[in-house]
């Protein structure tokens, strides 16, 4: 489902005023031996050697895995762990087994904080790839390098799917854990699940701030304060979904009390829709759409049509 303009352009406009386009890394085997990626793997820490200085700590990279290794696609993401590419001293190249890749001493690398890679299958697929970029050849250039200006928003939109998949992952794990340690204490149930409902609310309102561009998905409220992690499946019927980011809307306060109550709810396109129960009331307008409504999220709705919404 195509983003609405306004998003793409206020996301747009905030990578360039970042200056930190999202960086393509190109993994061939033969130039970076299968067991250093091992390492990455292990220690979420490493080098990579790139010609490009202007990248900057923090800048977000997609690896891509080449045709000629034994997968294709995009394996793994993360972040530049500082500013500029350097000569990796004689620990980090030892430590690092960075002779493998080259034998020049004086070889600059980047830095890098690993997310997340799979070295047994691609994130993205090679066909995801072409749906995205219109051509592989967009997106799988040769060398390392930053993606074309062209393909930065949807780059960047990739990017924050994968980032919010895969720290899902991670977060419902630690709840979990922390689940089990709470009953060990032999606390009540409602203790125990206000408890994690707090931790996942609040993990879940720093994605979609980040995800929305801190902007309610309505009215464009910006102000933090204000913005509410809106479940579309409440949080007590749905615990498969609780963290599901496709579950959850970004909403100013008002428009997250109406929804949550079910005088308010939305079409598959995004169209809100307002109960009977309320026609004329709270100065909400026919015709607001949510922004950035994901594809994934419409079954969500559909539930929230049929089953919370107040006709």
């Amino acid at each position: 489902m195509p983003l609405p303009l306004n998003y793409l352009l206020s996301l747009y406009t905030l990578l360039k005023e970042m200056n930190m386009d999202i960086i393509r890394l190109n993994w061939k085997e033969e130039e970076y031996p299968k067991e250093l990626l091992e390492r990455f793997q292990k220690e979420k820490h490493g080098y990579w050697k790139i010609n490009c200085n202007q990248i900057k700590r923090g800048q977000n990279f997609l690896l891509y895995s080449t045709q000629k290794n034994y997968i294709q696609g995009i394996i793994g993401f993360g972040k530049f762990a500082r500013d500029k590419i350097h000569i990796p001293d004689k620990e980090e190249i030892k430590k690092y087994r960075l002779d493998l890749v080259t034998e020049d001493l004086k070889t600059k690398f980047a830095e890098l904080n690993l997310i997340y890679l799979n070295l047994n299958s691609p994130l993205v697929s090679v066909e995801e790839i072409i749906q995205r970029f219109e051509k592989l050849n967009n997106f799988a250039q040769q060398g390392s390098k930053a993606i074309n200006k062209k393909y930065q928003v949807e780059a960047c939109r990739l990017y924050q799917e994968l980032d919010a998949r895969y720290n899902t992952e991670d977060i419902t794990k630690k709840i979990s854990e922390l689940e089990k340690k709470l009953e060990l204490l032999h606390l009540d149930t409602e203790t125990i699940r206000k408890t994690t409902q707090r931790i996942g609310q609040k993990w879940l309102r720093e994605k979609l701030i980040s995800l929305h561009n801190g902007k309610c998905q309505i009215s464009g409220e910006s102000n933090s304060e204000l913005l509410v992690c809106s479940h579309i499946v409440p949080w007590r019927l749905g615990p498969e979904n609780r963290l599901n980011l496709n579950n959850v809307l970004l909403l100013a306060f008002n428009y997250d009390f109406l929804f949550d109550k079910g005088y308010i709810s939305f079409n598959d396109d995004g169209t809100i829709i307002t109960s009977s129960k309320i026609k004329d009331k709270f100065g909400i307008q026919s015709g607001l759409k949510l922004n950035g409504l994901q594809e994934e999220s419409k079954n969500f709705l559909k539930y929230h049509r049929e089953k919370i919404f107040k006709k």
